[in-house]
């Protein structure tokens, strides 16, 4: 039995958060319809963000109920001129804007590998071919991104005009959201802790600097 139910009377969902306990009205956070499904995302009392699917227009035909991580912060290793972007893509992904996720995605790899391609033409080339053109440089790993996650960021192998606002799926975004951290960490959070003393890693990564 899913932990919430549709409260027609209030125009509310209720229930119990399955994942602090805490019960209550859920608050609606985005709705989206696609394929004669809908979703809500609702956020519990204590603000742990789930999605709903049912059928459309039937909130009370439920189809599943799943949550979602949504990292609420900006990492403090994340330099200054990226925290606005890097905000706004979390609080799109936690709102289901999956494609306003993805352009914010798209922005930050940009920023970053402008930063350090040398030669001024190339910089000027498509998304797809400064990330090859970094790759064969050794700059970024030839495994960072998968297939799918390339082609949603640089909109490669896209042909139809419909296909550029085709619907995309919270799995894809997730994988799309996974890959960019991923990518930001390895560029500046692991970077910065070689480059400091031990004391100040253990601040950075959460970890012992002296666990053996």
């Amino acid at each position: 039995m899913p932990f919430v139910s549709w409260n027609a009377e209030l125009g509310k969902w209720a229930g119990t958060c399955s994942r602090c306990g805490m019960g209550g009205f859920f608050d609606i956070q985005a709705t989206k319809v696609y394929a004669g499904k809908q979703i809500d995302v609702l956020f519990c009392p204590a603000q742990h963000a789930f999605v709903v699917e049912y059928r459309e227009n039937r909130k009370h035909e439920i189809l599943t109920v799943y949550p979602i991580e949504v990292q609420s912060s900006v990492p403090s290793w994340l330099p200054d001129e990226y925290h606005s972007t890097y905000s706004e893509m979390l609080d799109a992904y936690s709102r289901a804007k999956y494609r306003s996720m993805i352009a914010c995605c798209g922005l930050l790899i940009e920023a970053h590998i402008n930063s350090i391609i040398k030669n001024p033409g190339d910089k000027k080339k498509s998304l797809f071919d400064r990330l090859e053109i970094l790759v064969k440089q050794g700059k970024i790993d030839a495994d960072q991104f998968s297939e799918g996650t390339i082609v949603r960021l640089t909109r490669k192998d896209v042909l139809h005009p419909q296909d550029f606002l085709k619907e995309v799926t919270q799995a894809d975004a997730k994988e799309v959201l996974d890959s960019v951290i991923a990518y930001l960490e390895r560029t500046f959070k692991f970077r910065i802790a070689k480059a400091l003393p031990a004391a100040k890693k253990e601040d950075i990564s959460g970890e012992s600097a002296q666990t053996q």
